[in-house]
């Protein structure tokens, strides 16, 4: 299944459960379920922010390692960099950035420099339990 990265964030992030792993931080590790079922499969999208420079985050209370958050929408764009911060132009070989928004039960906005996704297949079993 060939599939756009917008695509993903519109169709199947627009109801999901995220679970961030901030423990590589400057690499954030994005891990979403999809809630129901997508072509009769359970689906999960993986994103993978690395170089990250700027995060922010609503509901950053102490919440305990491995809980999931609900999701009503993702949004990734590049947005330019500012010419205004040399040092960060440095940093990229391009002249603009990722930006992940996160709307839900948790508010993720975070700017990165390299960013990766991947799709997969989760079995009846491992869906529940990553449901709850």
């Amino acid at each position: 299944m060939e599939l756009e990265l917008n695509e993903v964030c519109e169709t199947w992030l627009d109801n999901a459960l995220v679970e961030l792993d901030l423990s590589q931080y400057p690499s954030v590790c994005l891990e979403f379920v999809v809630l129901g079922s997508i072509d009769e499969y359970f689906r999960s999208v993986k994103l993978d922010c690395k170089k990250v420079v700027n995060m922010q985050l609503q509901n950053d209370d102490d919440w305990p390692p491995g809980e999931s958050f609900s999701v009503l929408g993702v949004q990734i764009k590049r947005v330019p960099l500012s010419l205004r911060n040399k040092e960060m132009m440095l940093q990229s070989s391009r002249p603009w950035m990722w930006e992940v928004r996160i709307d839900g039960d948790i508010e993720v906005d975070l700017r990165c420099f390299d960013l990766s996704w991947t799709t997969g297949v989760l079995s009846t079993e491992e869906y529940e339990v990553k449901i709850g």
